[in-house]
């Protein structure tokens, strides 16, 4: 019996991976009259598709290039009009089947597509990896690329007890991290996520709302008990979910840390720790734990 419930128990935690396995962000140009990657764009299907407008004047559509016929999966034309220079906008992939966009001016010479190998594809896979919020020493929210390509953090929200900061450029290569010093709103109980760029407004979405799961990348909340901001939105989210209701992350003591000791591709409670040490912009602490109960819950799931 016990050996069936390992085995039922090592069986869920592979689908677990499994189905978080895509959650990387690919970046397009979109630039005079032609997308970037040769305008075929490989991404696994879960990943952010983030086009950036170099030049005004396009949009992004899906559908057919060649008769303007649109599929309704994305469409940055929504409100009228095309796009300026600057614009960020975001599609969650879904699916396995190629999908064709373009641009209304510009069809059917200006097209891409989306493509889902049978294998993995390189990505960028920004994470939240450490938060500070003592409010002795200093307050941080430390940020890594976990993926194994390049991205940019440009027009990605950080939210802090619900309050949203668009960030600035900030090119991280694989492995990289970058510390935002003393954001707004940390506190002792709380929460912070991180959403895919989003600068297109519409009379439903004038924000954008901060209400989308499909643009939620990732999510951490603290305290002495669940239910902070946005976890409901953060529960909501598939392929991966990204948090469970009611759950969060240890309470750290004054001059501590949370950090997040899981790998790539890893979301949730289980996965976060207390450490001593902090760490800004550096490789976590994963080694120090403060708390034993929470740690052997880490390493339970790698037996």
């Amino acid at each position: 019996m016990r050996r069936l419930e390992l085995s039922a128990l090592i069986t869920a935690a592979a689908l677990a991976v499994a189905r978080g396995a895509a959650a990387g962000q690919v970046f397009v140009n979109v630039q005079s009259n032609f997308f970037t990657s040769g305008t075929v764009a490989t991404l696994n299907t879960g990943d952010h598709v983030i086009w950036h407008w170099l030049a005004g004047g396009h949009t992004v559509t899906s559908g057919n290039p060649s008769t303007g016929t649109k599929s309704g999966r994305f469409d940055s034309n929504l409100s009228g009009g095309t796009r300026s220079l600057g614009t960020l906008f975001s599609w969650k992939t879904s699916g396995t089947s190629p999908v064709s966009y373009f641009c209304q001016l510009h069809r059917p010479g200006m097209q891409g597509s989306i493509v889902f190998p049978m294998v993995g594809t390189a990505e960028a896979d920004f994470r939240i990896t450490e938060v500070r919020f003592d409010g002795v020493s200093l307050n941080f929210v430390e940020i890594a690329n976990l993926g194994d390509d390049v991205g940019d953090l440009a027009g990605f929200r950080l939210v802090i007890n619900g309050s949203a900061t668009t960030l600035t450029s900030q090119v991280l290569n694989p492995g990289e991290r970058v510390t935002f010093p003393n954001p707004s709103g940390l506190a002792p109980s709380g929460s912070a996520a991180l959403y895919a760029p989003e600068t297109i407004a519409s009379n439903s979405d004038p924000g954008p709302s901060l209400s989308d799961a499909t643009m939620m990348i990732d999510y951490v909340e603290w305290g002495a008990a669940g239910n902070q901001p946005l976890e409901s939105v953060a529960a909501a989210t598939t392929s991966p979910v990204l948090w469970t209701a009611s759950e969060f992350a240890p309470q750290a003591a004054a001059g501590h840390s949370i950090v997040f000791c899981g790998v790539r591709f890893q979301h949730g409670a289980g996965f976060w720790n207390e450490t001593k040490f902090p760490t800004p912009a550096a490789v976590n602490d994963c080694v120090n734990p403060t708390l034993p109960s929470t740690w052997g819950r880490i390493k339970t799931l790698y037996r």
